[in-house]
């Protein structure tokens, strides 16, 4: 049949180039045939569903159908008679990926009966389905998500080609797309997939692109063979002519006699090797190969072993029986004992006799696809070390490790993570980062905070609440980045987990020392302050002015105790996040004026000037007063102890942006410019220029900073060395931002 096909109108049968075009020519018709086809195919109404609606609404009050939106309301009967009568296969699933039904259509495609799709998880049958699977479990979120990384409101699934098992695990390539099915209360309850078979169209384009790599050889082949042919009909003795004929080939060439004494190159050739023409003519063409039993180096850097092939090949080719061309791989030699790699084709010319008289060697270099296979296999081994080393590094690490993808879907985890959670590598493959927080089904415990995390591109020492495979909540520490190729585009995401209940632990039991001991402590120093307050006041009998001092002293180092006391408790509290705000309405002016009356007599007795500067008569804000009136108290008071002459002056600026700024600003011994990043940090204090005397706990300044940010507001300070300092914090006057 083919060469019947192939004939040409005198009946003969058309060279092999002829062939593979007019091959290709009907290949390409029939693909385009088939796409016309398809194109005219009347499509049933669940395929112009799916292609219109990003989700199906099944609500059993209608009658048949009805469009809102991008959504499509539908009868359960209804769907389930447009699933039977459509064309192509379809696949119903549950939430949690389970096949539910399917169409005959589907069942003779892939050689299954009905009862045996029963219950069969998607992925058995569509193996890369298990992130469709995923995604569709945890839709919601995943939307949530993607709105957040992509800006995208719905998260619709377009047709994408993919490859689906039948009953005999053979692999069939089919069209697929997919939409989501909610019930009437528009909760999530499965998915339809509706797959087209690609079989006949994949055949066609393997054959294309088989019969285009067939004709781009025979082109090659055919320019080659023109060359040979015209260099047969050409005598010998017109030169010139002979010399245009090879100068006009792409490749290089080579003309030797019958015994392989070269008697001309083309100047392609001669780039090649790189020599001038007068040091190639009349050698031997074997005397290009290397020598045997040596070793040589060639143009893309690896050492080859030299052997006699081309004088070989050339032996063997003496004999008049060996009259077909012949292609063959080996190494000429470059200047300097360099060799490169070239492929050549060798055709002989006989004369009438059959007599052989001169070989015609197309010869191509080769160097490039040499390199680039090295490369290649340089930059696998490379990449293959990397992986290993990363995975290495990965499984080793004490902490857990999630890598994600783009969408955040767990690709790989570490065996600290499964020894955390409970669960396996293979259990966790392919579900959203985001299922592992019990924010999604309890909100009382704290979510992730994707805002923050798309912002910054990271999210580091974020405390979160985890739930593992039998239901127990581990508290954790997360740091998190993402992952970008070399365009700079998100390709995935690092998590990295810590297991912070040992230290939960340790921090509970801190958390309680300290309030059992500070209570145990107040207790006694109650006693004291009792009685050395009824010792100043003569109720046991008259002082001497010694006697009055030392218990003046008693009395100053007890309220400093009593300070402590509290400000350790305070701590307690904020670290355990126990401490509760109770805002009010307050109008801050006078309350700052009153803790600066209460403060004056500190300020006067070191010779200092208090004073404020406000240029609002009032200021209202929404704020816990006790909380900040210790702000207050803690930031003057902590002025006036490291001011030793000047003034401390607290400066109000008039709300602006929902906030206002307090400055308190002092003439003071300054902090050195090394400590005024630690000068928060818990039991922290500035030693240089500062007196022994003048040191307190090292808690004032932390907790203040703790209680500003309770309250949503920033704290920070500005100082030179020697020239005096400027605490300065803001608060919103429109009230605290509670989670």
């Amino acid at each position: 049949m083919e060469n019947k096909r192939y004939k040409n109108k005198r009946g003969e049968t058309p060279d092999e180039l002829t062939k593979v075009q007019s091959k290709l020519i009907y290949l390409e018709n029939k693909l385009k045939s088939l796409s016309k086809r398809k194109e005219k195919e009347i499509k049933s109404e669940l395929e112009i569903i799916m292609e219109n609606a990003y989700e199906i609404i099944v609500d059993d009050h209608i009658k048949d159908k009805q469009k809102i939106e991008n959504r499509t309301k539908i009868n359960k009967k209804y769907l389930d008679k447009l699933i039977r009568e459509c064309k192509e296969g379809v696949f119903v699933t549950d939430n949690e990926g389970r096949i539910k039904e399917t169409n005959e259509k589907m069942e003779v495609l892939l050689s299954y009966n009905k009862e045996d799709f029963k219950d069969m998880a998607i992925k058995s049958v569509i193996p890369s389905a298990g992130r469709l699977d995923t995604f569709a479990r945890h839709h919601d979120a995943f939307t949530r998500h993607t709105y957040i990384l992509y800006k995208k409101r719905e998260y619709h699934l377009s047709p994408v080609e993919i490859t689906v098992l039948d009953k005999n695990k053979n692999t069939i390539p089919f069209q697929i797309e997919t939409t989501f099915l909610k019930d009437s209360n528009d909760q999530f309850v499965g998915l339809v997939f509706l797959l087209r078979d690609l079989r006949e169209k994949k055949k066609v384009e393997t054959k294309i692109e088989k019969e285009k790599e067939r004709l781009a050889e025979l082109l090659e082949k055919s320019k080659r063979l023109e060359i040979v042919e015209r260099l047969k009909k050409e005598s010998t003795k017109n030169k010139i002519y002979r010399e245009g004929i090879i100068e006009s080939s792409t490749d290089g060439i080579l003309l030797m006699d019958a015994s392989g004494l070269i008697n001309s190159v083309n100047n392609v050739f001669l780039k090649i090797l790189d020599y001038p023409p007068g040091e190639i003519i009349g050698k031997q063409f074997a005397e290009l190969n290397p020598l045997e039993d040596k070793e040589y180096t060639t143009i893309y850097g690896i050492s080859i072993k030299g052997g006699g092939y081309v004088k070989d090949l050339l032996k063997k080719h003496e004999k008049p029986s060996h009259k077909k061309e012949v292609s063959f791989e080996t190494h000429l030699r470059r200047k300097g004992e360099i060799f490169v790699p070239v492929w050549c084709d060798l055709h002989w010319i006989y004369n009438r006799r059959g007599k052989k008289i001169e070989g015609i060697v197309f010869v191509r270099d080769i160097t490039k696809k040499k390199m680039l296979e090295r490369g290649l296999n340089k930059t696998y081994q490379e990449l293959q070390e990397a992986k290993e080393y990363l995975e290495s590094v990965i499984s080793t690490s004490p902490d857990g490790i999630i890598i994600t993808d783009h969408q955040g879907n767990i690709t790989m985890i570490n065996e600290a993570i499964e020894k955390m959670l409970g669960y396996t590598q293979e259990e966790l493959k392919d579900i959203h980062s985001s299922q592992l927080n019990p924010y999604l089904y309890d909100k009382r415990y704290p979510q992730f905070p994707w805002d923050k995390f798309v912002t910054d591109g990271r999210f580091s020492e974020f405390e979160l609440m985890w739930k593992g495979k039998y239901g127990e909540i581990i508290p954790v520490e997360v740091n998190t980045a993402f992952l970008e190729n070399k365009k700079g585009e998100i390709i995935g995401g690092v998590i990295g987990v810590r297991d912070i209940r040992e230290r939960k632990r340790l921090e509970e039991m801190k958390s309680d020392f300290i309030s059992n001991i500070s209570h145990e402590l107040r207790t006694p120093l109650t006693s004291i302050k009792g009685s050395i307050d009824n010792l100043l006041d003569g109720i046991a009998g008259e002082l001497s002015d010694a006697q009055s001092a030392y218990l003046d002293i008693i009395n100053n180092e007890s309220d400093r105790l009593v300070r402590l006391i509290n400000d350790l408790l305070d701590l307690n509290k904020l670290e355990a996040r126990s401490i509760e705000l109770i805002p009010k309405e307050i109008e801050y002016i006078s309350l700052v004026a009153q803790v600066i009356y209460n403060l004056k007599e500190l300020a006067y007795k070191k010779g200092l000037t208090l004073e404020m500067e406000s240029s609002a008569s009032e200021i209202h804000l929404k704020a816990d007063r006790d909380r900040v009136n210790q702000i207050l108290v803690n930031l003057i008071n902590n002025a006036i102890k490291f001011t030793e002459r000047g003034e401390v002056r607290v400066i109000v600026e008039s709300p602006g942006n929902q906030s206002i700024t307090t400055r308190i600003r002092d003439t003071g011994v300054g902090i050195p410019k090394d400590d005024l990043d630690k000068v928060f940090d818990k039991f922290y204090q500035v030693s240089k220029s500062r007196e022994v005397k003048s040191r307190g706990s090292g808690l004032g300044l932390s907790i203040t900073k703790s209680l500003i940010e309770l309250h949503g507001g920033t704290i920070w300070v500005e100082s030179e060395e020697g020239k005096g300092s400027e605490f300065c914090f803001s608060l919103p006057t429109g009230g605290i931002k509670m989670e």
